[in-house]
């Protein structure tokens, strides 16, 4: 029998055994102390599920302060851009990874075509 987890078994183990057989012992322990014995089966997985739900908390916050710092980011950069000190030809625009206004080109380029040889045999 393929189960998901252990806790699957476990839990039809302890059903089966509080059903049929509360008083038994098995393996020299009663039902109490299987349950005792078994409790970090159950307890891990209850810690991995709240630690999952942290994460992803974290992660969200996460986001929200990456934004909160891109708007900053952004602002600054704008600043530099604009002021008379700096501006967008400045060695700090440049060292922030921005191409400057002297740098920039217009992007146009005109590519040789390569014509086909032609056929001199003909």
């Amino acid at each position: 029998m393929i189960r998901k987890d252990i806790t699957q078994s476990l839990d039809s183990l302890l059903r089966a055994w509080e059903e049929l057989a509360p008083d038994a012992v098995f393996s020299e322990m009663t039902l109490e102390q299987f349950r005792t014995a078994t409790a970090p089966a159950y307890e891990t997985r209850q810690q991995i599920v709240w630690l999952d739900q942290q994460r992803r908390s974290l992660i969200a916050a996460r986001r929200a302060a990456d934004e909160k710092a891109n708007e900053l980011y952004l602002l600054v950069v704008n600043s530099i851009k604009g002021s008379p000190q700096h501006g967008e030809n400045s060695p700090l625009y440049r060292a922030l990874g921005y191409v400057t206004k002297d740098d920039r080109r217009s992007g146009l380029t005109r590519k040789l075509r390569v014509l086909p040889e032609l056929d001199k045999a003909a």
